[in-house]
């Protein structure tokens, strides 16, 4: 193998995105973005804005566009939720807003080198990639996997052609690209992407790849990432669906601890504690010139007893008390208790709060875990404030908020308890 060639990371090298991001993220700091009812994206006007104001802005786009119609944007805006560069904030009028955290100026105290390196490691480790595309995605970790392992014994100028492109575009090489996340990548310099262009004509939304172009840093990158960076090991997101609560990035998938899907009631947790991210690829760039990268919070179990606001509708709600050596079953069964339910029918844990999400911990009865019964408080690493969903009978479809008030100190409680209510319990089944 050759000896890989240094590499230097400027604001327009070997693409644009730290310009583009700098000018992205600046314009948020400077101004109180509004985000839409519903999906919570940058409002319309502001994208327009923005887009004008990046290296090469995005085309067929309107003051009309929603979010999705610009791909860039589309990944700024969830690299600095997922970076914790900036946070959600909700006003009293029910207006949320984006505000920059305290990890803002410590990026930008970086190096070029080391912030490219924190984005990159962001889009691998933190962001949902089902977040990216409208129709969601499956992660398909084998497919982009095998694409990296493709480029990285590739050469310099070779074309990867999709499989239904014509000539002369044909190359030797072929491939089923998955979705639009070629086009990420090509973001981040690893090669340059030709649109399928026939694709527009289903869904103006659709940015699939007709071919990428290498290039010598994303061939080097791509043997990296492939080699010590694979995507299944290490994508939280990718990896809380499978049921792990404290996921240590490139510690063994819970395949190799004997867990199996759907076959076990015990979800599994990550032991090892993970490298950082950028080590493998400290000699693609010039001594000192990648170092550091933003502190990550390691998962730890947070002791004490927690509170929990639990409500069916505005006026009806109820408040329990539990310890962090509790479960979620623990947790369904006094809030089953505080409503005065039967406890009969199937149940659900949706932790980022969206029905039917993959981000679920089903009931022991379910066909599929992770189950309630292998996570304790304690593991899922709540803050005060954290909302999610619970969902009781799948038929009926009893769905109620659930909202951490705080975490206090003290002995842990033997047993959960109701401490406050408001409004009555509805019936269980007010058609019979």
């Amino acid at each position: 193998m050759e000896k890989p060639t240094l590499h230097s990371i400027t604001a327009n090298e070997p693409v644009s995105i730290l310009k583009d991001f700098r000018t992205f993220t600046t314009f948020l700091n400077e101004n109180p973005v509004e985000l839409t009812k519903g999906k919570e994206h940058i409002g319309r006007k502001y994208l327009y804005c923005i887009n004008e104001m990046m290296t090469e802005p995005q085309a067929g786009v309107t003051e009309r566009s929603e979010q999705l119609m610009y791909p860039l944007l589309h990944l700024f805006f969830h690299l600095v939720l997922a970076g914790k560069l900036f946070q959600k904030v909700s006003a009293e009028s029910n207006k949320i807003t984006l505000l920059p955290t305290e990890r803002y100026p410590q990026f930008l105290e970086l190096t070029p080198t080391e912030q490219y390196m924190f984005l990159l490691e962001t889009f691998w480790m933190d962001l949902d990639w089902s977040e990216l595309v409208e129709r969601g995605f499956d992660y398909k970790q084998g497919v982009i996997n095998h694409l990296l392992g493709v480029v990285k014994d590739a050469q310099v100028g070779q074309v990867i052609s999709a499989n239904n492109v014509e000539q002369p575009l044909r190359s030797k090489i072929s491939f089923s690209f998955p979705s639009e996340y070629p086009l990420y990548l090509s973001y981040f310099g690893f090669w340059q992407f030709i649109r399928d262009e026939l694709s527009i004509k289903y869904s103006k939304r659709e940015f699939r790849a007709k071919a990428i172009v290498l290039n010598r840093f994303g061939i080097e990158m791509a043997r990296l990432l492939y080699k010590c960076r694979p995507l299944y090991l290490w994508n939280i997101p990718g990896r809380l669906d499978s049921g792990e609560c404290q996921v240590a990035p490139g510690s063994p998938l819970p395949e190799e601890w004997g867990y199996k899907q759907g076959r076990t009631k015990k979800a599994q947790t990550g032991k090892r504690k993970a490298e950082p991210f950028h080590l493998p690829f400290v000699g693609l760039f010039p001594e000192g010139e990648l170092r550091r990268t933003l502190p990550r919070k390691l998962p730890e179990f947070i002791e004490g007893n927690y509170r929990f606001k639990v409500s069916l509708k505005k006026r009806i709600w109820r408040s329990v008390e539990l310890s962090a050596h509790h479960d979620l079953a623990d947790l369904h069964a006094v809030i089953q208790e505080a409503f005065e339910f039967d406890n009969d029918h199937l149940y659900c844990f949706f932790m980022d709060g969206k029905l039917w999400s993959r981000q679920r911990f089903a009931c022991p009865l379910d066909d599929e875990g992770p189950y309630v019964t292998g996570v304790r408080i304690g593991d899922l690493g709540l803050e005060k404030g954290r909302k999610f969903l619970y969902l009781f009978d799948y038929g009926t479809s009893w769905l109620f908020q659930v909202e951490l008030e705080g975490i206090s100190t003290g002995p842990g409680l033997v047993e959960p308890q109701v401490v406050a209510e408001q409004g009555e319990s509805p019936e269980q089944y007010p058609f019979y």
